[in-house]
């Protein structure tokens, strides 16, 4: 409870930002979350970290406070919690830029620290085509042991996640929002169903928080982060699933994307990804044959890829 309680109050402090707490936990932590032992902590490193604010013991107290009612409320709604200072938090998680600190999760846990995962996206108004070919990507991926990735939306997402389940296969979401609510309301048998499938609902967001437009696109950057790929179904041009596309190059995945026979090509909900299919990265799919290259080319990536170690304040000692 410790590692939960001290990134909780890290985080409720005023004007201390993650990338400043990410700073500050490569230093070390204090004994314990005695309010002056956290700003003696604090004090002791803003010698060296200019971006600590200027904090008193009232301010750390109100931190204390905001963390005492989010433990409340997690436990009210059987939430449960995993920081960056524990042993098991993943570390594919741990080493990109913008890194989470604290995960607020319900299900199984170890669905998000499979490695043979891949994010299936995909916009909230796909053809009666593109809902059933996300449904069938994630019943053929999930045939093939990989854990699908998705972000609960009406539309794409929610077809793959019901293609998986329905195969009996294990999925995660990630939401925008605190675990307290299901967003959308209309996909709440849904997120009930992922969970009785032994799945995973995972969030950056505390239970009570209002939700924010940017948190979309902050939840974008874990659904690629926790997989070997993301694999497009349908999007529009200026679709936001191009943010969680931008995400996976920048952290070097392998972005495939759904080729439409001719008819389809004027429909807005596949303009995106005749845009996307001009890009030399991106894999095309447009059949099981196609599909069966991606997956080996993924196969291939978890086999070689390497998660580099961030350095990190654990339990009392360095870990590399």
């Amino acid at each position: 409870m410790y590692n939960i309680k001290l990134i909780l109050i890290l985080l409720n402090i005023n004007r201390l930002g993650k990338k400043t707490i990410n700073k500050i936990l490569e230093k070390g932590v204090p004994e314990n979350t005695d309010s002056q032992k956290i700003l003696d902590f604090l004090n002791k490193n803003k010698l060296e970290i200019k971006r600590i604010p200027n904090v008193n013991i009232e301010d750390i107290e109100l931190a204390k406070k905001k963390c005492n009612d989010i433990i409340k409320k997690c436990d009210r709604y059987n939430i449960k919690m995993i920081t960056i200072l524990d042993n098991d938090f993943p570390q594919k998680l741990r080493n990109i830029e913008d890194n989470p600190l604290l995960l607020y999760y319900k299900g199984n846990l170890e669905c998000i620290k499979e490695n043979k995962a891949l994010a299936i996206v995909g916009t909230r108004e796909p053809t009666l085509h593109g809902q059933k070919i996300a449904y069938r990507l994630g019943h053929i991926i999930s045939e093939n042991k990989f854990v699908v990735i998705s972000g609960l939306a009406i539309g794409c997402d929610k077809f793959a996640h019901l293609g998986c389940i329905e195969n009996n296969g294990k999925t995660v979401a990630v939401m925008p929002c605190g675990l307290d609510v299901v967003y959308p309301k209309e996909n709440t048998e849904l997120f009930e169903r992922i969970l009785e499938n032994d799945g995973c609902i995972i969030s950056e967001y505390s239970p009570g928080k209002k939700i924010f437009k940017n948190q979309f696109v902050e939840r974008d950057r874990l659904q690629s982060a926790l997989s070997l790929g993301v694999l497009v179904v349908e999007t529009k041009v200026n679709s936001g699933t191009f943010h969680t596309i931008n995400y996976a190059f920048n952290q070097k995945k392998i972005v495939g994307c759904y080729r439409h026979n001719t008819k389809y090509i004027n429909q807005e909900s596949v303009k995106g990804n005749l845009k996307l299919l001009k890009d030399s990265r991106v894999m095309e799919i447009y059949d099981e044959n196609s599909l069966k290259k991606y997956i080996k080319k993924l196969e291939e990536y978890n086999t070689n890829v390497k998660y580099k170690k961030k350095e990190i304040y654990i339990q009392g000692k360095f870990e590399l």
